[in-house]
């Protein structure tokens, strides 16, 4: 994957299509209003546009998400680190630069732990299944077998 950043008028250009659904179905409820009123009587086709525009939002920020993923199991978690610090200097403050300061800080004390490309380089199993599998058999046969770390009740 390719070392480049995100702008606003990327995020825009990508949901142009999905915000013009939107504000197009708004726009046909508020010209459907009666006299008086602001909206059409029922709000079920803006809601409704709006659900899809949610949805498709958040599929394109799941996509984000496996980018970033597929960037720490390809190249490494320094890589990441790196593509993050675009969203830090927009989110300067709030809750928003929160999270990414602490996801920041979080993977960067575990950089050496998370260095898969080079620990699949060397052989080595990385993700969770090797090890939810053994914790299910070590439990499996410690409880079948009687051997219980606890006493009974």
């Amino acid at each position: 994957m390719h070392d480049k950043r995100v702008s606003a008028e990327e995020i825009k250009r990508v949901l142009a299509g999905d915000f013009d659904r939107l504000a197009q179905e708004l726009a046909d409820a508020m010209n459907a209003a009666k006299a008086g009123h602001i909206i059409a009587d029922t709000e079920e086709p803006v809601r409704d546009a709006h659900a899809e525009f949610r949805q498709r939002a958040f599929e394109k920020a799941q996509s984000w998400h496996e980018d970033m993923m597929t960037i720490v199991w390809d190249q490494g978690s320094l890589v990441m680190l790196h593509r993050l610090e675009p969203y830090l200097r927009h989110h300067r403050t709030g809750l928003k630069n929160e999270a990414l300061a602490a996801l920041r800080q979080y993977v960067g004390k575990r950089v050496n732990m998370t260095d898969y490309p080079t620990f699949r380089q060397m052989g080595y199993d990385c993700g969770s299944g090797p090890t939810e599998s053994q914790c299910g058999t070590l439990t499996r046969v410690r409880v079948c077998d009687g051997t219980r770390t606890t006493p009974r009740a």
